[in-house]
């Protein structure tokens, strides 16, 4: 056996495959930041309003959803940052919103590039949209119960803070 040949060939796989990844995460990376500085992010984050409802977290919630799902944990983690510092969530409906990008986080991003060598979309997609869904409300109906949503103008324990019109 020529180990010589296995190793090169298998070095020319490796890099068409990296080459193939790193052109889908830059098309799908290019297309989350145009999504996001035309307001669109915002308003697919609407879409996240049944589920946002239904695990009794705050509307805001949907942005941190919605941008985690889509382009990934990094992302997710500094709207989720920047809302906790702004006292948009409790800790309970933090825990949620994290449990949930957990299971889906970059989901679109991992489906277009799984599928691309070969596996198949709506199977990965359906699995993790459904276990992520199922974990969520099971742990949503533990964690948070009936606990009212906060709001953007409100802090951690539920105190209206005062903003200056300067």
């Amino acid at each position: 056996m020529d180990w010589a040949a296995v190793l090169g060939d298998g070095m020319v796989s490796a890099g068409r495959v990296v080459l193939k990844i790193a052109v889908i995460v830059t098309v799908v990376m290019i297309s989350i930041e145009i999504l996001n500085d035309s307001g669109l992010l915002k308003r697919i984050s609407r879409l996240f309003f049944p589920l946002v409802k239904r695990i009794h977290l705050p509307v805001e919630a949907g942005v941190p959803m919605a941008t985690g799902f889509f382009i990934g944990l990094t992302y997710g983690a500094g709207v989720i940052m920047q809302m906790r510092r702004e006292g948009s969530f409790t800790q309970n409906q933090l825990t949620v919103v994290l449990i949930f990008l957990g299971v889906v986080h970059a989901v679109v991003e991992d489906t277009v590039i799984f599928s691309s060598l070969g596996g198949n979309p709506l199977v990965m997609l359906g699995a993790r949209l459904g276990i992520g869904l199922l974990v969520t409300y099971t742990v949503a109906r533990y964690f948070v119960g009936k606990e009212k949503p906060a709001r953007l103008d409100e802090g951690i324990h539920g105190a209206r803070r005062t903003t200056s019109t300067d």
